[in-house]
C-alpha cells in the first residue's frame, strides 16, 4: 500500500476519475472532499484517552505505521485537490481525530468517535447537502 508502485496505479486512476469528472454530466456536480488523518490517539469506553503506538496492527498479523499512512493521505489529498481543483474540502476538529474504543466496527485509528462524525454531519450540512 506505501509503495511507488500502489500510488503510480492510484494516481491512473485518479487522471480517470478527474477526466469523468471533467467530460460528464458530473461536471456539474458539486465535489467535496473528506479530508481525513488516523488518529493517533484513542478513547476508552470509560473516556479514558490513550497514544496509539507507532505501528499498529490494522488487519491481524499485519503492522501498518500510522505516520507512513497518514503521509499517504496527505499525499493523496494533495494529488486530489491538484487534479479535481473544484472540490470543497471539509474535515473534523483536530480535537475530534480520537478513534473509539466503543465503535460499532471495533478499534481502528480511523474508526473515530461521535464527534468526529457530528462535525462532518455539519459541514455537510452547511453545504446544503
Amino acid at each position: 500500500r506505501l509503495g511507488e508502485a500502489c500510488h503510480r496505479l492510484w494516481e491512473a486512476a485518479l487522471a480517470e476519475l478527474a477526466l469523468l469528472l471533467r467530460t460528464s454530466v458530473l461536471s456539474e456536480a458539486r465535489l467535496i472532499l473528506h479530508s481525513a488523518q488516523w488518529a493517533e490517539r484513542w478513547r476508552d469506553v470509560d473516556g479514558t484517552e490513550t497514544a496509539f503506538g507507532a505501528e499498529l496492527e490494522i488487519l491481524p498479523g499485519r503492522p501498518a505505521d500510522l505516520e507512513a499512512h497518514n503521509a499517504l493521505l496527505r499525499r493523496y489529498e494533495d494529488a486530489f485537490r491538484r487534479a479535481v481543483p473544484q472540490a470543497e474540502t471539509i474535515c473534523a476538529a483536530p480535537d475530534h481525530v480520537v478513534a473509539d474504543a466503543g465503535h460499532r466496527w471495533g478499534l481502528s485509528p480511523f474508526h473515530y468517535v461521535p464527534q468526529y462524525y457530528e462535525d462532518i454531519w455539519r459541514a455537510l450540512q452547511a453545504r446544503g447537502v
